[in-house]
């Protein structure tokens, strides 16, 4: 009976033990079975959100899977990315694929060589995971690749972190299980959704609580940066498992456009005001001195390190005005456009996983002689031309990696010389760059940007975009305007 006394309290001290490790053992059970049955943690592209995949519609998805094999004889290139791949926002033929294709028929005189666009705009490099991993084994023998503007766009339209969605978003990317039991519970089923839509600027006031999480950390645009590696390091690997040999574009933008946001400006730091009366009115040196200035003040203000280069640009100062711009997009706290830290790590990427990347149209687009503006109808997209200059670094880039080595040397010159004479339909640039100018001016005046948002409205105004909507945005951002003080 003593024995048993003694023993009692060691038993129930032993049964309380085992109670608190059942928990997490079968925790740690159910995380394993998680991870060999193929479930992984959330690797999305901003936290507190399922992945952003943009259009990738189920239509899409469902042509990809059921994609027949070339036929015999034939050899086929896919064209993979965002809505630049897409050709937007020109019509569909106006994609450097498209282009490309074009170009291969008028010079091999046939359809031999299959040029295929598979284009999600507003996708992330996630989203086209998706899409690459739905494509059947050898159903091409190459794949352009070219995605990267949309990495940070989930992140700036999310809602405001708390410290719940904070718990969550931790649990998601370090647990299979509750990423697994997340999605199995999800209305979705954890099939691909449209991303979070941009809301039209409120114009409730002048503190715009619509910037969305602006300015992001310096650790949350690593982690983005970091998460867009490995997802082009994923559609590398499974592009090979399937037979199809990856080449990646450099994605290009316009580096005169102004930037979309500057943490300076959100924080209240922005002084470049006075200087860009000046900027407005002419006066080129004042409105240097006076971005030189805010600089000095504010080293991380976006909006006053792209006045300095447009007047340095307007000065024909352009070796100084070209290294300010390109500081201005590397600044920007809204990165649509890809910067030099973004390139950067799609470089490594390349390098590691042994992957031709082209960078072949990067000079010509961004600042040739028909360059920057000319070859973009808003920041991001470029014109048919500039589509055509995309195509033709997509073709040398093919040869270069051996794809289109069978191509006689006389045969490579006609599909140069196709690309160079094909002109554009009479009359379309101009209604697409009102286009353009309006869905840009409404992305600056949800971002922060109200001057330039302004200034692109009623250029899209001018080009004949005078619907409500325009009217509706230009009042808003007036207004805005007036009650910052021309910020």
């Amino acid at each position: 009976m003593v024995g048993g006394e003694s023993g009692s309290p060691a038993r129930a001290r032993l049964h309380r033990l085992l109670s608190l490790a059942i928990a997490p053992a079968l925790l740690l059970l159910g995380e394993g079975i998680a991870r060999l049955a193929g479930a992984r943690p959330f690797r999305g592209p901003g936290p507190y959100l399922p992945p952003s995949v943009g259009l990738l519609t189920a239509e899409l998805l469902e042509r990809a899977r059921t994609l027949p094999p070339p036929a015999d004889g034939r050899l086929r290139v896919l064209s993979l990315g965002e809505s630049t791949s897409a050709g937007f926002p020109f019509p569909p033929d106006a994609a450097f694929g498209e282009a490309l294709r074009r170009a291969l028929a008028s010079a091999l005189g046939g359809d031999r060589i299959e040029v295929l666009t598979l284009a999600a705009p507003a996708s992330t490099s996630l989203g086209l995971v998706a899409l690459v991993e739905a494509l059947p084994a050898r159903s091409a023998r190459a794949a352009l690749l070219y995605c990267g503007h949309n990495e940070f766009y989930p992140r700036l339209t999310a809602p405001r972190s708390t410290p719940l969605t904070r718990s969550v978003d931790g649990l998601r990317r370090r647990s299979a299980l509750f990423e697994w039991g997340r999605r199995a519970l999800s209305p979705a089923r954890s099939k691909p959704q449209p991303g979070p839509p941009l809301e039209p600027p409120p114009g409730t006031g002048p503190d715009g609580p619509w910037l969305r999480n602006l300015p992001l950390s310096p650790a949350e645009r690593a982690r983005i940066l970091s998460d867009y590696g490995e997802n082009v390091g994923r559609l590398f690997s499974v592009l090979r498992e399937k037979g199809i040999e990856p080449v990646a574009l450099l994605p290009a933008s316009d580096p005169s456009a102004p930037p979309f946001a500057s943490a300076a400006a959100i924080d209240g730091q922005g002084k470049a005001l006075e200087a860009q009366e000046a900027l407005g009115r002419g006066d080129f040196e004042g409105a240097l001195e006076g971005f030189r200035r805010a600089l000095r003040d504010s080293p991380e203000d976006a909006f006053a390190a792209w006045g300095a280069g447009s007047a340095l640009g307007s000065l024909s100062r352009r070796g100084e005005a070209r290294s300010l711009l390109l500081e201005a997009r590397d600044l920007d706290a809204a990165p649509l456009r890809v910067g030099a830290t973004q390139a950067r790590h799609l470089r490594e990427v390349c390098a590691r996983h042994g992957v031709r990347l082209s960078d072949a149209h990067f000079e010509a687009l961004e600042w040739g002689p028909e360059g920057g503006a000319r070859s973009f109808v808003d920041p991001i997209h470029p014109t048919r031309a500039g589509q055509r200059e995309v195509a033709r670094a997509a073709f040398e880039a093919l040869l270069e990696a051996g794809i289109l080595r069978d191509i006689p040397e006389d045969r490579r010159e006609a599909v140069r010389r196709a690309l160079r004479e094909e002109s554009d339909p009479p009359g379309e640039e101009e209604a697409i760059r009102a286009s353009g100018d309006l869905f840009s001016g409404y992305l600056y005046l949800l971002l922060g940007n109200t001057q330039a948002g302004v200034e692109r409205l009623e250029r899209a105004q001018r080009g004949g975009r005078n619907e409500e909507r325009t009217r509706r945005l230009l009042e808003t951002g007036r207004r805005l305007l007036r009650e910052r003080g021309g910020a």
